[in-house]
């Protein structure tokens, strides 16, 4: 018996290292790739080698936070980066960080930051 429950407690451990690894996998891909605006779950989860709901359930369980979220947290931070430089117009920086229509970028931004991507490039 004792053996048994060894094997499912290893079972188990090894089980959540792989999802562990496959969250970790995805956020290395995630960074990689952020500034392609046709990034989708259903493109990283295929990188990673799983189905996209399941990808999904355990990307959320993994890092407290949905795909989408997680994703626009990585480009809004990078986009920070790009206007802290002062080297790029706002709709550059949005092409940079893998947004397509630079007023969605804008909106997506004051919501994240509590600022435009002007008044941000003017406090920074």
């Amino acid at each position: 018996l004792f053996r048994f429950v060894a094997q499912i407690c290893d079972f188990v451990n090894n089980h959540a290292s792989a999802n562990k690894s496959a969250a970790d996998r995805a956020k290395v891909y995630i960074e990689t790739h952020y500034a392609d605006s046709s990034l989708t779950l259903d493109r990283v989860a295929s990188a990673v080698g799983i189905s996209p709901n399941y990808f999904s359930a355990l990307f959320k369980q993994s890092t407290n936070c949905s795909f989408i979220s997680y994703l626009t947290s990585v480009r809004i931070a990078h986009a920070k980066e790009l206007l802290k430089s002062g080297s790029y117009k706002t709709y550059e920086v949005a092409m940079r960080c893998g947004y397509e229509n630079p007023t969605y970028f804008s909106t997506i931004f004051k919501r994240q930051t509590g600022f435009s991507p002007s008044e941000y490039n003017q406090k920074a």
